[in-house]
């Protein structure tokens, strides 16, 4: 009998990348709307924010912060520039 194993991503060592929205959402509820086309590309795990701000939990060795800015952009919504901020580095997720 073979059994698989699932790896979580809470368990991978994950970056997150914080930055402002250049113009902010019609309203809060788009965020899961983007999250759920951004966690279609390799290595993003899942999005938090607001209709001003986003914090993306991503996995560095699969995509970089300017790879995530191009997704973005690539979905309409563009980033604020001078507002990325890359927090804990290579850190498992809380």
């Amino acid at each position: 009998m073979r059994t698989s194993r699932i790896l979580r991503w809470e368990s991978l060592p994950t970056s997150r990348l914080k930055s402002k929205l250049a113009s902010p959402l019609a309203s809060a509820s788009e965020i899961s709307e983007i999250a759920a086309r951004l966690r279609t590309i390799p290595g993003i795990f899942a999005l938090r924010g607001d209709e001003y701000a986003v914090t993306v939990v991503y996995d560095p060795a699969q995509i970089t912060a300017p790879g995530i800015r191009a997704a973005f952009v690539q979905l309409g919504y563009d980033v604020k520039a001078g507002t990325t901020e890359i927090v804990d580095p290579g850190v498992a997720a809380d």
